[in-house]
């Protein structure tokens, strides 16, 4: 990992460290600068005394005096110094941030994933109600001018079958609705019996109330009830 730039220091290591406790103001500021260097350089720095020296801003003849004191802390080859300890830290604080990283990264993935779904879902949707709309359309144009049947011949007087009427205008579905349009029928022709009828009175009634019914999105069977309440009054 490049450019780590943070990373656990154990000061109870320094300060615990009976090596660290016997060192002089000096060396302990030329160790623990070859440790922070160490550590912005991957931990390795080249083992040539002129850039150690430099780094740690002292004099050659100064850092090679402290040098026979703190070297032993360090892994020293012919071309290049670390520290276990240091090599430690850098594996852990790179096996920290890549599991930060590779988490980040997940739920990045998930977020992702989540927003792309709910977009589809509300597409679909969109699509859905488009689809409904365009179909409520069509079946609004198809039915046009069939809201109401095409009434009788009324221009001849003659007895009416009340009970076909009331069932192709409201066409019931359950038994109870049949029930009731079939028993007002009766109760209307027996009102009218002997009498002639062209049904174009109550034939108005039920277009006017199927009209209102529409405005105040009545169903069915509560145009029904209407229907008969005011049959019913009629009747008395």
């Amino acid at each position: 990992m490049d450019n780590l730039k943070y990373i656990q220091l154990d000061f109870g290591a320094f300060l615990g460290d009976a090596d660290f406790q016997m060192m002089s103001d000096r060396q302990r500021g030329v160790y623990i600068s070859l440790i922070l260097y160490l550590y912005s350089n991957k931990g390795v720095l080249p083992n040539t005394p002129r850039t150690l020296f430099n780094l740690c801003n002292s004099t050659e003849e100064t850092f090679n005096e402290d040098w026979e004191f703190i070297k032993k802390k360090f892994v020293i080859t012919e071309t290049e110094i670390s520290h276990n300890r240091v090599d430690r830290e850098i594996e852990k604080a790179i096996a920290y941030y890549t599991k930060k990283r590779m988490a980040g990264e997940l739920s990045g993935i998930a977020r992702r994933e989540k927003a792309k779904k709910k977009d589809e879902h509300r597409l679909n949707s969109d699509r859905t109600q488009d689809e409904l709309s365009k179909s409520k359309v069509k079946k609004k144009k198809e039915n046009k001018g069939k809201d109401f049947k095409k009434p009788l011949d009324f221009t001849v007087e003659r007895p009416y079958n009340f009970k076909k009427l009331f069932f192709d205008e409201f066409e019931p579905d359950t038994q109870y609705e049949k029930n009731t349009l079939s028993k007002l029928a009766k109760d209307y022709g027996e009102k009218y019996k002997g009498l002639k009828h062209t049904g174009r009175y109550i034939f108005d009634k039920i277009r006017d109330l199927k009209e209102m019914g529409k405005i105040q999105k009545k169903t069915r069977l509560d145009m029904i009830k209407i229907f008969v309440s005011q049959i019913k009054k009629e009747l008395k």
